[in-house]
């Protein structure tokens, strides 16, 4: 299967799959809806959907409605939940596309009953209770479920037009093994629970009760009946240091291919700013991938790649489409050479882990910024089975 070799994004969905199967057995039997928002953390959401749609997903979470949208137009039949905003404008669209959509405050849940009543729609939602995040959702943050806390809660339950099918928090701090902070989880779902408890007493019953991330899904036994696991689902652990009793296997990596090779002599100066001064001669590789791909301009002179078995260090300032690589004592390397961005080649690694720590950021930006100009070439079984260019093809 022919794809433009510049520079790609290798989905593994073996590996995908093991993590799956993981995931499925700390689930205890809970509904498991696996975060593919931003296109599956830049995996490509539609693929990835597909595979746990197959393995038994009880639904999948969004950032918002375009992204709903896409997957029901690529054949994803199961629940879809969008985690934040929606404009009530939308109505029309949450309904035809049987979207679910996440109430958070009165004065939303208010417009959207409304909107969806004007058309004689009815629209399932899951209320998002703020225990502790400060983020979005109805203030659960003192005592939960004493009745001032609950009053608009209750009230909105009552609105026409919305099935509430769900109820759900977020933990600001599961991925810490801090004592101060397993103790404010520990806090964010005891009020979470009273308050749904208290809910239950009035006659409020939810198909689905959750509040677990990646991190809580593995950490945190039996809480709610449903799981949201994420960055796990992709191969990086959601914190360094976390006891989650198996090791993530990464999903992606990020290929290219030498554009260039030449030698450089003492006193040439490399890349943009002049920031790297030649000592004394080298080999230099100019690689065609740069920060327009996702590769952080944070790199520039600490970076490293692999080619043919070796790490050839970064050298100069990263562009915006190509940087330069260190190749001197890397023996056969010519126009067209592999080149392993991220992954792993032989005994040798550079994880998105790696990356993020040499940037003081998360995995999570370093996978979401993966562009999407780079095809995604999915490989099962070592061979290629699809590929996809989520900005657009040749």
């Amino acid at each position: 299967m022919e794809y433009l070799k510049r520079t790609w994004a290798e989905i593994d969905l073996d590996k995908a799959l093991d993590n799956w199967q993981h995931i499925k057995a700390a689930a205890n039997g809970r509904y498991i809806m696996p975060v593919v928002k931003a296109d599956a953390y830049g995996h490509g959401a539609n693929m990835l959907a597909a595979l746990y749609e197959q393995n038994g997903a009880e639904g999948f979470a969004v950032s918002n409605i375009n992204e709903a949208i896409k997957l029901r137009k690529f054949g994803i039949a199961k629940n879809i939940l969008v985690l934040g905003f929606t404009p009530v404008e939308y109505i029309e669209q949450l309904y035809a596309f049987n979207i679910t959509q996440t109430v958070y405050c009165a004065d939303y849940a208010k417009k959207l009953s409304a909107a969806a009543d004007s058309k004689n729609l009815v629209i399932k939602v899951h209320i998002k209770l703020d225990t502790g995040m400060c983020r979005i959702g109805f203030d659960c943050r003192g005592d939960g479920g004493d009745e001032k806390e609950l009053s608009e809660l209750i009230d909105t339950l009552s609105l026409p037009s919305l099935h509430f099918e769900g109820i759900f928090t977020h933990f600001s701090c599961s991925d810490s093994v801090d004592d101060g902070d397993i103790s404010f989880s520990d806090g964010q779902y005891d009020r979470f629970i009273k308050t749904v408890d208290r809910l239950t007493s009035l006659g409020h019953t939810f198909k689905y009760v959750h509040c677990c991330n990646s991190a809580a899904s593995l950490l945190r036994d039996d809480e709610g009946n449903l799981i949201r696991p994420g960055i796990i689902l992709y191969g990086a652990a959601p914190a360094a240091g976390l006891p989650l009793g198996y090791t993530p296997v990464p999903v992606m990596s990020v290929k290219s291919s030498v554009s260039m090779v030449k030698t450089l002599f003492e006193g040439d100066e490399v890349s943009y700013g002049r920031t790297y001064k030649v000592s004394k001669p080298l080999r230099v590789a100019t690689v065609p991938i740069g920060y327009a791909d996702g590769y952080p301009r944070a790199m520039s002179g600490s970076g490293k790649v692999i080619i043919n078995g070796s790490y050839a260090p970064v050298i100069g300032r990263v562009c915006m489409d190509q940087m330069m690589v260190d190749i001197t004592g890397i023996d056969c390397v010519d126009i067209g050479t592999p080149v392993t961005v991220i992954g792993t080649e032989g005994d040798l690694s550079v994880s998105f882990d790696d990356i993020a720590a040499a940037c003081g950021t998360i995995s999570y930006e370093i996978m979401c910024n993966v562009s999407i100009r780079m095809p995604r070439v999915y490989k099962k079984d070592g061979k290629t089975v699809e590929v996809i260019y989520l900005g657009g093809t040749l």
